[in-house]
């Protein structure tokens, strides 16, 4: 599902629901974007999920393991 916003005229906003796996977006008003169109689809569940913990906590995890264990290598060999 998206939504396409447009300006109408400068003065009104139109908003129309659009869902791109219906064949019915072929009738829409929506199919052919306009000049300054806004179109904003929203992320599905599983993008979602794999981009929150992870991506972002994990590669601070990983740098912080790899300076642990660097340093201890140089404590080691000296």
């Amino acid at each position: 599902m998206c939504l396409v916003i447009r300006d109408d005229d400068g003065m009104k906003r139109k908003s129309f629901a659009v869902d791109l796996t219906s064949s019915e977006i072929f009738s829409s008003k929506a199919y052919y974007l306009e000049q300054n169109d806004v179109v904003y689809v929203e992320p599905n569940k599983a993008a979602r999920n794999n981009s929150t913990v992870w991506k972002t906590s994990g590669s601070i995890f990983i740098s912080s393991i790899a300076l642990v264990l660097t340093s201890i290598n140089i404590l080691l060999i000296k």
